[in-house]
This record gives structure tokens, C-alpha cells and sequence, in this order.
């Protein structure tokens, strides 16, 4: 495994990563009997906390990244903290993916969900919880279809086998094992799009 720059995490909703931070894994390093290697990219998160300025250069970036790459596969990460009673972070996800990507429902079956800084005697609720906010869904709810499409994949996903993740105690096998199987978006530069938050669209009008 290499990385050339510190990777932080914090328990807090402060956001830790100020720029792209790529880290190779070779498969046979870590114990994966697969050939090759995977380049896993930490990414500053959209709808930074530090900041409209800090938020749009965010945004700019990872598109631009992403756009050189010649495939990339969606590691979406979904911390304990950051659902909400409602599924509010999904719904802001959706609200992000939608301005990101082309079309985000034909590209579903290239993402991957990995659950974070979840207790361990809650990990196996995970996928109950999502069937339960999908059958409780308000009619409000329902007409976001991005938001439907997204809850619903994450609902057939962990169906079998939920993706947890403890970065410092699990062992990351099972879950490179997963990637390596996922399909890529062989087009990245066809599929994705320049995007920042809502808030910080306002704010670039009204400077400008």
C-alpha cells in the first residue's frame, strides 16, 4: 500500500480532508489473492462546513479529477451520524448526485455503500432501517425520484451482506474484494458534471 500524505478521520461532523488523496493498494499486500491494484481517492466532502468559498473549490476539483480519470467506481460512505431520524443525509445525497452526474439512475449499479462509525450492536439493523424508511416514505418523499431510486438500491445492496467499516479496528479484504467486482464508469468525463452545494450557488451569484 502507498500513500504520499496523511489521511485523517475524526469522530466529529467537522470536515477532515482538504484535498484528493489517492492511496494504491496492491491486492496481494493486504492479503487479497487478486492481481493488480486499486487507486482508492479520499475526497474532500461537497457542502463543506468550512465554507461556500471552501465548498465550490471542493466541487470544482473532484469533478475536475474525476473527469481526467479513464474509470472510476462510487465509494459512497454513510456515517452513523450523518442519516438523520428521516434519512436526511440520503436525501442530500441524492440532491448532490443529481448535480453531479448525468443520469445517476443508470449508473447505480456502479456504486458501492460502505456504513461508518456505526456501533457495533447497530450494524445489523442497517438494512431494516432502510426498508422501514422506504415503506414510510411521505407522498413529498416519493416525488423525489432520485432519492426513491438511491434508498432502493441501498436497500437491494445490503440485502445479503451489508458493507461496514471501522477503518482502524476491520480488516478491509471483504470490502476490497467488493470493489474489485464492481462495474466502472468507463466515461467519467461524459458522465459527470461541474456541481456545488445549493448555498453555495447563491453565494457565487451574489459575489459575482
Amino acid at each position: 500500500m502507498y500513500c504520499d500524505r496523511k489521511i485523517t478521520t475524526s469522530p466529529s461532523a467537522q470536515s477532515e480532508t482538504q484535498y484528493i488523496t489517492p492511496v494504491r493498494i496492491v491486492y496481494k499486500d493486504v492479503g487479497v489473492e487478486i492481481n493488480g491494484s486499486i487507486l482508492v481517492c479520499d475526497s474532500p466532502g461537497f457542502k463543506d462546513n468550512r465554507g461556500p468559498e471552501i465548498d465550490i473549490a471542493n466541487g470544482i476539483g473532484i469533478i475536475k479529477a474525476i473527469k481526467r480519470c479513464t474509470s472510476v467506481k462510487i465509494v459512497i460512505l454513510i456515517s452513523y451520524m450523518s442519516l438523520g431520524d428521516r434519512f436526511d443525509g440520503v436525501k442530500d445525497l441524492a440532491r448532490l448526485l443529481s448535480g453531479m452526474m448525468r443520469d445517476v439512475k443508470d449508473n447505480l449499479d456502479r456504486f458501492t455503500y460502505i456504513f461508518t462509525k456505526y456501533p457495533t450492536e447497530k450494524r445489523d439493523e442497517i438494512h431494516s432501517l432502510l426498508i422501514n424508511a422506504y415503506n414510510t416514505l411521505s407522498e413529498n418523499d416519493k416525488r423525489n425520484t432520485i432519492f426513491v431510486d438511491l434508498l432502493q438500491d441501498m436497500i437491494d445492496k445490503t440485502r445479503d451482506k451489508t458493507l461496514t467499516l471501522d477503518p482502524l479496528e476491520d480488516n478491509p479484504r471483504v470490502i476490497l474484494r467488493t470493489l474489485d467486482k464492481v462495474r466502472a464508469i468507463t466515461h467519467p468525463k461524459e458522465v459527470f458534471i461541474y456541481s456545488f452545494d445549493k448555498c453555495s450557488h447563491i453565494y457565487l451569484i451574489h459575489s459575482s
